[in-house]
């Protein structure tokens, strides 16, 4: 309802709406129609508005990635693709259409083609935006390319260093490569990040029990029941150690 909607929000809707009237043949009033009706949560009405603007001006780029970023948003993958791959040509937002492009191919499981949207779009943002670097590594990882995805998140740790994601996924990688120390301090770093990320915790108690290092294992698993009790493998973790202590 627009009554439910936030800060001005509907009234600019209504504004938007007037506008489109007065110019119902213009492409790029209908995308900002469509632009501020997704604001708004009326997904469905941002659909077809941004549908109308490509309709009347079937080469208009931006009403494509807006449309290819809603149908990514509500779960049509494969729609995306058409639309985003259609929107490669913006001189504005490139990097982010090369990012959504490999998200929508990536939940289709095209990985390697989501790999090759992930580079571009880290060679293109901004230095202090991971978050190519970050997807790039993870559909790595689905190939099982571990030491390039430990480079990717290496790159999204250092571009976007108060998130405990891509830290937490190189221990990961650097784990799946044998490198265990590698792997406990990136472990170790994303815990200083994100006090609570019980899985890293678990992970770090891993690598040290592989390394021999019994007793810390045995602090990180106590502590990661401690944050998330009754975890039944996090309990079978730490009695094995325990029993290693023996």
């Amino acid at each position: 309802m627009l009554a439910e909607e936030p800060g001005g929000l509907a009234e600019a809707v209504v504004q938007l709406e007037k506008a489109r009237d007065l110019q119902p043949d213009s492409a790029e009033a209908w995308n900002n129609l469509g632009l501020l009706l997704y604001r708004a949560r009326r997904a469905p009405e941002a659909l077809a508005a941004y549908a109308a603007a490509i309709r009347l001006q079937p080469e208009y780029v931006p009403a494509h990635y807006n449309l290819g970023v809603a149908l990514l948003d509500s779960g049509q993958s494969e729609k995306a693709v058409a639309e985003l791959g259609r929107a490669l040509g913006a001189e504005q937002h490139l990097g982010e259409v090369h990012l959504y492009l490999g998200d929508a191919l990536a939940d289709l499981k095209r990985d390697r083609e989501a790999a090759d949207q992930y580079a571009a779009a880290a060679r293109l943002m901004e230095p202090d935006d991971g978050r190519g670097w970050l997807g790039l590594g993870n559909s790595l990882v689905r190939q099982r390319q571990y030491a390039p995805a430990a480079s990717a998140f290496a790159a999204a740790a250092k571009a976007d260093p108060a998130n405990p994601e891509p830290m937490f996924a190189l221990g990961n990688s650097l784990a799946a490569l044998e490198q265990f120390p590698a792997a406990a301090e990136a472990y170790r770093r994303a815990i200083v990040l994100a006090p609570d990320l019980v899985d890293a915790r678990n992970n770090l108690g891993n690598v040290l029990l592989l390394t021999g290092q019994v007793s810390a294992a045995v602090a990180e698993y106590r502590e990661a029941l401690r944050r998330r009790p009754g975890d039944p493998a996090i309990e079978e973790s730490l009695q094995r150690a325990l029993d290693m202590q023996k």
